[in-house]
């Protein structure tokens, strides 16, 4: 062999085994950052797997709240039909009454009632045969003073017409005035317990 050949063949040999030098730092390093990849990657994955699992949490209790909400405004509705359901039971049973009922509600009524001397009762065309004799009997037992008897009506209810002002007691104003107290009345009988907390 020629002093070349010796040299190339020197030459090569070095430069083979600074290749293989440097190939297996590339395959050393691709594997540190292989490594270092798959770990960032593993990190990653923990992360968005821990992140996924609250947004769905998040995600679970909106429902629920959702669904509660819904659940509290339906049984709200159900409690107003039902508090209108049982108003409208009154006016008809107030619109129902009898003659007798009637002058019981009058008494019961007036007997609370502030009122001076003077004072004209005008009654619903269907009550104009009450017995005001018996009622002014009453009212003067209660200590109340003794009305007249109006021959003008009004659609329901009673008006009392005096000279220091008219008080209008319609069914309809009644209901309104003693709205508050008989839906408080009608919650606290029917719905005392709630079924949704």
């Amino acid at each position: 062999m020629s002093s070349i050949e010796n040299l190339t063949a020197k030459v090569l040999a070095i430069a083979e085994v600074k290749a293989e030098a440097i190939v297996d730092d590339a395959k050393r390093e691709a594997k540190v950052i292989l490594e270092q990849v798959v770990a960032e990657s593993e990190k990653n994955c923990a992360s968005l797997v821990i992140k996924a699992e609250q947004e769905a949490v998040r995600l679970v209790d909106l429902a629920i709240t959702a669904k509660k909400t819904e659940i509290r405004k339906r049984i709200l509705a159900a409690k107003q039909r039902t508090i209108s359901n049982v108003l409208e039971t009154v006016r008809k049973r107030f619109q129902s009454m009898n003659q007798n009922e009637y002058e019981m509600f009058l008494f019961r009524y007036l007997s609370q009632m502030d009122y001076s001397e003077n004072n004209t009762l005008i009654v619903s065309s269907a009550y104009h045969s009450i017995n005001i004799n018996t009622l002014n009997s009453k009212l003067r037992e209660a200590g109340k003073p003794a009305l007249t008897l109006s021959s003008q009506s009004v659609p329901d209810g009673f008006m009392l017409v005096g000279v220091d002002a008219d008080i209008n007691n319609g069914l309809e104003e009644l209901i309104d005035y003693y709205r508050k107290d008989f839906e408080n009345l009608i919650v606290d009988s029917l719905f005392s317990k709630d079924v949704v907390e």
